[in-house]
């Protein structure tokens, strides 16, 4: 458990796209409840949705691809702390960051 706690607050680098990729894609909801009038209520709820969609997809993301990176990263000594956690473990990991991206969309 601490190893998926470290995964998931240290070494996933979902700090990374808060850098560059995701101010770009909250300025969409941002604009479209500007330009439509929505309710402050609905655009609270509308920009929720839309950052579980964006913390899921780069979990996902960068999940899957240190999944696929595990042989290449050790023959590179490269750190990779999926190489750690039991595959079972990281298919949930996956399917957690899967479900956060698509919940909105099911459920909104």
């Amino acid at each position: 458990m601490k190893v998926i706690f470290n995964l998931l607050a240290q070494k996933l680098r979902l700090s990374n796209p808060w850098n560059y990729k995701v101010p770009v894609l909250i300025c969409v909801p941002y604009l479209i409840f500007l330009l439509a009038e929505f309710s402050l209520e609905d655009a609270l709820i509308g920009i929720a949705w839309s950052l579980c969609t964006i913390v899921g997809i780069a979990g996902f993301g960068y999940l899957s691809n240190d999944f696929g990176d595990r042989k290449a990263d050790l023959e590179a000594g490269k750190q990779n702390l999926l190489a750690k956690i039991p595959l079972v473990q990281t298919v949930l990991l996956l399917l957690l960051f899967l479900t956060l991206a698509l919940l909105p969309w099911v459920i909104y």
